[in-house]
């Protein structure tokens, strides 16, 4: 990747080194739809906890949730994250769950080390299975509700949950509304949706004519004219048997003759 690409990438993404103090968005110049009806794509927390162990936590809730907190002091001077789930928020409803966990991103040490875009991100509500899935006992990172405002929260902890920084709160995120379906561009000619019930509606009858037809000249091919038939057979009979013309010579025509004579009056 050349130096101005690079460059460029770094300004794209709004990296700010030691700056981002709460989770923002990724850029729309690669996330023209972000965030979308169920998910929300957030950078990572580069550079910010840097020179911590441990393990990055995203936390997230619905906004006006009235419990907010993340952490639980276990004594004057220890705090452990909480591990709610989003089951028990009731997706976020009643309070913060942990979407998920990642390794504390590496601060690039130089320009060299950008790749994709990708890797700087972190998409919210990827996962549609662990909800239904009865195994899922730990993080689920379930699809958003749409047209809902969320915060997100970034918190460090070590393999016990000592927490160990964080970020604050986001600003408030929506997800998208979803259309109505009158609105919908049905193009070409923007047609409503009682247009579109009766172009379907007039198309299964065009199917069944159409199949009505077809049917009709099929069966008028399969059957055979009984004309045809009659003709033939008259025709086969003229040839295979012929007439045979009687005489007066014939010994039984003159019997016959004489027996249906009528004799004349005296």
């Amino acid at each position: 990747m050349g130096w101005v690409q690079i460059v460029l990438t770094f300004w794209l993404m709004q990296i700010r080194f030691g700056d981002s103090s709460i989770p923002i968005l990724a850029n729309s110049k690669y996330f023209p739809i972000n965030p979308s009806l169920t998910t929300v794509t957030l950078e990572k927390p580069y550079c910010v906890f840097t020179g911590l162990g441990g393990k990055v936590y995203l936390f997230a809730y619905i906004n006006g949730a009235a419990n907010k907190s993340v952490t639980y002091k276990a004594n004057a001077n220890d705090e452990y994250i909480i591990t709610s789930t989003y089951s028990v928020t009731n997706g976020g409803r009643d309070g913060p769950y942990i979407v998920d966990s990642f390794d504390i991103p590496i601060c690039p040490q130089s320009l060299e080390n950008i790749s994709s875009p990708i890797y700087f991100v972190f998409r919210v509500g990827s996962n549609v299975s662990c909800v239904d899935d009865p195994n899922t006992a730990g993080p689920c990172n379930a699809p958003l509700l749409y047209d809902t405002t969320y915060r997100f929260k970034y918190v460090v902890a070590d393999a016990n949950r000592k927490s160990l920084g964080q970020t604050d709160w986001s600003a408030k995120i929506a997800t998208r509304k979803a259309k109505s379906y009158d609105t919908i561009d049905t193009w070409p000619g923007r047609r409503s949706g009682g247009m579109i019930v009766i172009t379907s509606i007039l198309s299964v009858l065009l199917f069944f004519l159409l199949a009505g037809f077809v049917a009709a000249v099929v069966s008028n091919f399969m059957t055979e004219p009984s004309g045809i038939a009659t003709t033939t057979h008259e025709t086969r009979s003229s040839l295979n048997v012929p007439q045979k013309q009687q005489t007066s010579s014939e010994p039984g025509l003159s019997a016959e003759r004489e027996r249906y004579s009528i004799n004349p009056q005296a």
